[in-house]
């Protein structure tokens, strides 16, 4: 499982990877909620996008690949 290290601000922000890779954090406002993207550079990841009030500490997530599932656990703070 690899960890995503994200800053506690509701942001745009690069963030650091567990396996010392990069990505970046897009945050989009929706109606009543956010929507939080996750991108990476590179190709060792597949980006993914969660949507909710806030993006909680702990927060494990499945992205389904052509390549099968890759896990993810995003650390905030």
């Amino acid at each position: 499982m690899t960890k995503i290290y994200v800053r506690p601000v509701n942001k745009d922000q690069d963030v650091k990877l567990s396996d010392g890779r990069e990505g970046y954090l897009h945050i989009e406002r929706e109606n009543h909620s956010y929507r939080y993207v996750f991108k990476f550079s590179a190709h060792a990841h597949h980006s993914f996008w969660y949507e909710g009030v806030q993006l909680p500490n702990g927060l494990e997530v499945e992205v389904h690949t052509i390549d099968g599932p890759e896990r993810y656990k995003i650390l905030v703070g």
